[in-house]
Formats: structure tokens, sequence, C-alpha cells
């Protein structure tokens, strides 16, 4: 291949006399562009198939699908046919079961010219190596010269790159991790991923209301999102969730600002709050308000309040004592420090 030739394609005329060179040239100008295409926007792995599998025999022998890859260098990897891989001499131990790499090999002789083929065999080979280089597709286990067990979390998927502010962004599937992942190279961009609109659980795309659309429960947390699976339509969240904060701390759920609940709030230990309303059923074993008020049930083992409001009655603390109020009028209060009592009607009485 000439130094310039992906640069410059051959460019046919009527009377013009070519040789073997001209067409070696032509064909390796497409390739190196096609090879280039991929090195360039796609990652080396797996494309499709290549599945792999033991043959039932008893010998050890393994199966592998016909299928795609490409390889580092952007070059495709084509099986065309079902291939077999055996232990042979091997020692003890794991092996990578491995794809390529890509060697054309001359095929099909010419029938009139000896020591000439007419063909290039691209067909790859499989290889048993101690490292998963190239395209690995399996990891083995290897005794007595026979392969006894397999596992697939080695395979490598090819994916995309994309130039990313001087760098390289990557999207690739990982069969460890049963998840696409974004790569570490995406330069200013940091690993994030950014979408107009995304759907989990089946909605159509376009069709959903909001920027993200889950159908189904969600868990949040790293123990728990392998321990515990969401009620449908549900939420687990194994840490703190602040809204309308960005420092929940150590507190379950902390909410910076006014909060409407239309129903039952159920709260096992202890609700604090500037002001805290209610119109339906509280259930809850500790309140801590500046002020509570309540048109509906209360259900409380403990509360402190300055200031607590049920219906009509006003019940407020403070450094004169405690009082209870309807409509703006003191009916009863308690005075700190000294043993009165104020009735309303009755005014002020003390203890004899």
């Amino acid at each position: 291949m000439a130094e310039d030739s992906t640069a410059k394609r051959v460019r046919y005329f009527d009377h013009q006399f070519l040789t073997e060179k001209d067409f070696n040239e032509e064909q390796a100008y497409f390739l190196e562009k096609h090879h280039r295409h991929h090195r360039g926007l796609h990652l080396h792995g797996i494309v499709e198939g290549l599945t792999v599998d033991f043959d039932g025999t008893g010998l050890g022998v393994v199966r592998v699908q016909p299928g795609t890859a490409i390889d580092s260098e952007g070059r495709e990897l084509f099986l065309p046919d079902q291939a077999t891989v055996t232990a042979g001499t091997l020692d003890n131990g794991d092996y990578y079961l491995v794809l390529g790499p890509w060697k054309p090999r001359p095929s099909d002789p010419d029938s009139k010219i000896q020591g000439q083929n007419r063909r290039w065999d691209e067909t790859p080979e499989l290889f048993l190596r101690k490292a998963p280089v190239q395209i690995p597709l399996a990891k083995v286990r290897i005794r007595d010269r026979k392969i006894l067990s397999m596992e697939f979390t080695p395979r490598v998927y090819s994916g995309i790159a994309l130039p990313v502010n001087g760098g390289l962004g990557t999207l690739r599937y990982s069969q460890n991790d049963n998840a696409f992942l974004l790569g570490e190279s995406w330069s200013d961009e940091g690993g994030k991923l950014k979408v107009g609109a995304l759907s989990v659980g089946g909605a159509t795309t376009g069709s959903q209301k909001s920027l993200l659309s889950v159908q189904g429960g969600v868990t949040i947390g790293d123990t728990w999102a392998e321990s515990y699976a969401a009620p449908a339509g549900g939420l687990l969240v194994e840490g703190s969730v602040g809204i309308g904060t960005s420092s929940p701390g150590d507190q379950a759920l902390k909410v910076d600002g006014p909060t409407t609940i239309d129903g039952t709030l159920n709260v096992n230990g202890t609700i604090k709050a500037e002001q805290l309303e209610t119109d339906g059923t509280l259930n809850v074993s500790k309140i801590k308000a500046e002020q509570l008020e309540a048109d509906g049930t209360l259900n409380v083992s403990k509360i402190e309040a300055e200031s607590l409001q049920i219906g009509d009655w006003e019940i407020s603390h403070s450094g004169t004592g405690l009082t209870f109020k309807k409509g703006g009028a003191t009916y009863v209060e308690f005075a700190a420090g000294a043993p009165t009592l104020y009735l309303a009607d009755h005014g002020w009485l003390e203890k004899s």
C-alpha cells in the first residue's frame, strides 16, 4: 500500500493500462477507510453472535457460534461458521477464549498458475490465552486437558466513541455489570449522560410527560438495589433524601419548604418542623414544632411545641406558662413558677 493511498484512490479512464499494484491499492484505500471509521466511532468488541457453549459430549469441547466483532485496529472479525475449541495440550488452569488477531491467508489456489491464490481468507482464529487479549469471548477452566467450566463476564462488547472537548466519550455494554457504562474519558464532562427525555421500563419515547419516565418500581442504594424490590410504581431509598435542601445529613427525609400531604402520614420517629398543619390523619410518636395546627385526627404520644392549634382551640407555651384560648379569648392559663390557675369567668385561682 502506497504511503498516500488512504488520501488518493485509483482513477480509471479509457485505454488505461492497469497492473496488480493498481487493484491492490484500490482495495487498500477502501479497507483503510473502513477501518478508520471503526477506529474513530466504534470500540473494539463483539458486535453480534459469537456465543459460546459446550457441545455436550463430555470431552470438554467448546463451540463458538457465528458472529462479528471489531478489533482495536478497526478491522471486522467475521466468523461465518460454527467453530470448536479444545484444551489441546494446555496445562491445568484458567484461560481466556479469544477471537483474533486478523491475519488474511491466501486461499483458493488458481487452477492454471501454480503458486497463486485467487482469494484472501479473512476468517479469524480462536485461541486460548492466559490474558484477555484481542476479543475475549469467555473464561474457561482446564483440568486434565479438558474444558470443565466457563464464565462469560470477560466478554467485551463493541460500543460507540464520540469526540468530546478534545477527548473521547465512550458508551459500551458491560457483561459483568449488566448495564451500559459511560467511559472515563469524557474529558470535562466527567462521565455524565445528558438526554432530552429518558423512558425506562416500556414507555414510548416521546409519549412520556416528564424528562424521566419510569414504569415499575425504583430502588436506590448500593445494598438495597441488589437486595430489595420496590413496589410497582413505588420508590425505595437506602440513604437520605433532601427536598428543597442539599444537606439532608443523617435524616431519612429532610424537607425545606412548605409540604402538603393529602392522606394519612405515619411516622415511626420524630417530626421536626417550624410550622406543621394537618387536615387529615397524623400518626407519629413525637412532634417538635414551633407551631402545630390540626383540623383532623392527631395521634401523638408526645408534643413539643410553643403553639398548638387543634380545631378552634389554641394552646400555647411561653415563659409565662401554658394558655388555652378559643376565638381569641383565654379560657385556661397556668402561670409558670406559681401555683395559680386562670379560668374563664372565675379569674385567677391560687392553690390553697
